[in-house]
């Protein structure tokens, strides 16, 4: 949701060699979290159009890769 924060976020993961998908979007993380290979899921909980805690469900059906709940 905070787009500075997910691009600094972005910046020192892709730095240490990680691929980063962002997005400020629930509806847009719980279709990328469906959609393959991650290894690591960072939800902020106050996204703008579905709850943090929504997606973690929703996720969670999907898919075993971890969450890291980080909210500002």
């Amino acid at each position: 949701d905070e787009l500075k924060i997910r691009e600094l976020l972005r910046s020192y993961l892709e730095r240490e060699g990680w691929s980063v998908l962002t997005t400020g979007s629930g509806a847009e993380a719980i279709t990328l979290a469906a959609g393959g290979a991650i290894d690591l899921i960072i939800l902020d909980l106050g996204l703008p159009d579905v709850p943090g805690e929504t997606v973690a469900a929703e996720v969670r059906r999907a898919t075993a890769t971890p969450i890291l709940m980080l909210t500002a």
